[in-house]
């Protein structure tokens, strides 16, 4: 079981989930992505057959990692976008913030509760105490960003207990933000990150050992043999892949690669024992179709 990694007092909002598997699983979407994919990939979202197979989905605007390729969402769209469907969202949708830019960051907000719209404002980096009483007589979740910033690295952890305080145990998202001890302890309503993507990104397998623990393999080390944990036969005898097949270099490259199916059952496994423990809605956040429909397979079968 998952248990504290800190010894400080909690001060959010989140509370254990007896059988996580009766609610959705949480995911997020970016608008910054999702406007890419094909009209058939999108639809399996927007014709609302995601939430019938069990996600709960969180809508994002993507404006972090467009900034980070000199990319801007432009407001009018993403709020057309909303208008017509932010309904499949029951995560909610976030306000199109500007990173470092509060009263920019601001007007968006305005503007899109005029359109009568309905985000989750984002208490930005340069906002204090006082702004975060005016986001949640907006809304009663606001998302805390400021956690991660372009070419800085993250925020210190006094800027994540402090913003913590301010919210008073009201409902908080962290954006981009997921170090466990954090959560634990800090027991945000919700957070995000695409951190579980890492075997695609690094060339890097993980399997869950349960209580927050997991376990890494680089490429290199794929190979198994009498010393290798007991743990990854284990894993790879329930998900029905052979050891062989593991250990083959191609297996390790493609979209549907055995390290990542791997991955995605440990990571599965790990939100679900967060919400059940903790209550922290852990949502993951997809950039690309071929992700989704791994989970979407562990969600109907039980394997990816």
């Amino acid at each position: 079981m998952l248990t504290k990694s800190m010894p400080t007092s909690p001060i959010g909002s989140a509370k254990p989930v007896s059988d996580p598997s009766t609610v959705g699983f949480t995911t997020l979407i970016s608008y910054h992505y999702l406007r890419k994919w094909s009209e058939e990939d999108r639809d399996y979202i927007l014709s609302g057959q995601a939430k019938k197979d069990g996600f709960e989905m969180m809508l994002d605007s993507g404006a972090f990692s467009a900034k980070n390729i000199g990319v801007e969402i432009k407001l009018a769209e993403y709020m057309d976008f909303l208008q017509e469907h932010g309904k499949h969202f029951d995560g909610g949708y976030v306000a199109l913030d500007v990173l470092g830019e509060p009263k920019q960051t601001s007007v968006n907000l305005n503007t899109m509760i005029g359109e009568g719209l309905a985000p989750m404002p984002v208490h930005v980096w340069g906002d204090d105490e006082k702004k975060m009483d005016e986001l949640f007589e907006i809304n009663n979740k606001i998302c805390l960003g400021g956690f991660k910033r372009p070419h800085r690295g993250s925020a210190p952890k006094e800027y994540v207990v402090q913003k913590m305080r301010w919210a008073r145990g009201r409902d908080v998202h962290w954006l981009g933000h997921c170090r466990q001890k954090h959560l634990t302890s800090l027991l945000p309503h919700s957070c995000d990150s695409v951190s579980w993507n890492s075997w695609a990104m690094y060339g890097v397998a993980q399997i869950y050992l349960g209580a927050g623990r997991f376990q890494s393999k680089q490429k290199s080390e794929r190979y198994l043999n009498r010393n290798t944990d007991a743990n990854w036969f284990a894993v790879l005898n329930e998900l029905n892949i052979k050891p062989g097949d593991f250990e083959k270099v191609e297996n390790w490259s493609k979209d549907d690669a055995l390290s990542g199916k791997v991955s995605v059952f440990a990571w599965f496994n790990y939100v679900l024992e967060l919400r059940k423990t903790f209550g922290v809605r852990y949502y993951l956040a997809f950039c690309l179709p071929w992700q989704m429909l791994m989970f979407r397979k562990m969600l109907k079968y039980g394997k990816v």
